[in-house]
């Protein structure tokens, strides 16, 4: 930690959140199944309403390796309130959870140890920047909705990388990318009041830059059409509905597939860095990332 806090804008930012946590959420436990249904995608749900998880958060979770984890020690970075670091525990992961905001570290503590499985999580308030473990600690990096922060932190990519095992993966399921005006004009409108946290609309350049000192990123694309749910939700019961978003949906699939550059508006992203076999993660890379090894941006890369 910075030694002036007072000039740190990790730390400041962290304030706004220890706010914001403090004040919204709550340790309410969750069972597997629970938690399996409050994860789950809107769609698929069966109380359809009471979330709005896209299924994007399911390829990030297929990113991360697959459903049965045992034996495998992942890092949750920017944990929140612990739910998805409850989620690789579940699976048998040995998980170690951290978060730069002390109050998001209680509440996930809390949760964990009233969902009866405190003991397989390890809670630690953390910053980015300067991650406290040994090089090659862990078989997956996972982090949900703060890589619009981290990309402001250059010291963060490198930590990263340096904590991964060589080969493995680190996955980051994110906000929409900033090239589409209406996501943009909504995204504005519902940060207002969160300004102080931070963050900032992501480009590709961004994940270029992000991912240099990796040996190779990918981009999966979400929610193009069938975003309109968010529109919705308190009429998601209405079995009508379900019906034309799991069309829109099987549209959006094609779509984004059919024409590459359409991705550049998708509403949602999960970009999967991963680390080379050999990959010392140096601390300055003259070049950055090619352009090329991020496949699945097609032609919108060039932004």
């Amino acid at each position: 930690m910075s030694g002036n806090n007072s000039h740190d804008p990790v730390l400041e930012r962290a304030a706004s959140y220890d706010e914001l946590y403090r004040r919204c959420s709550h340790p309410v436990p969750y069972g597997p199944e629970g938690l399996r249904e409050r994860l789950s995608y809107a769609l698929d749900s069966r109380r359809p309403g009471r979330c709005l998880e896209g299924n994007e958060l399911e390829q990030a979770f297929r990113c991360v390796g697959p459903p049965e984890m045992s034996g495998r020690t992942i890092l949750d970075l920017c944990c929140g309130t612990g739910l998805t670091a409850m989620h690789f525990a579940y699976r048998g992961a040995r998980v170690v959870a951290c978060d730069i905001s002390l109050a998001a570290v209680e509440i996930a503590r809390q949760r964990a140890r009233l969902s009866g499985i405190g003991s397989r999580i390890r809670f630690l308030r953390a910053d980015a920047r300067r991650l406290p473990f040994a090089d090659g600690t862990f078989d997956a990096v996972f982090c949900r909705s703060s890589l619009h922060i981290l990309v402001d932190y250059p010291e963060t990519p490198f930590e990263v990388c340096r904590v991964l095992k060589s080969g493995c993966p680190a996955v980051f399921c994110d906000d929409p990318l900033g090239h589409n005006p209406v996501t943009e004009l909504v995204r504005w409108f519902r940060r207002r009041k969160y300004r102080s946290c931070g963050g900032r609309t992501l480009k590709y350049r961004d994940l270029e830059a992000f991912g240099r000192p990796f040996a190779a990123m990918r981009v999966h694309h979400f929610d193009f059409l069938v975003q309109v749910k968010t529109l919705f939700a308190a009429q998601l019961q209405r079995r009508w509905l379900r019906r034309a978003l799991v069309r829109l949906d099987q549209a959006d699939e094609k779509l984004l597939k059919a024409a590459p550059r359409l991705r550049r508006l998708a509403t949602k992203i999960v970009v999967e860095y991963r680390k080379g076999p050999l990959d010392p993660c140096p601390a300055v890379l003259a070049e950055p990332i090619r352009p090329e090894i991020a496949a699945c941006a097609g032609a919108a890369t060039s932004e």
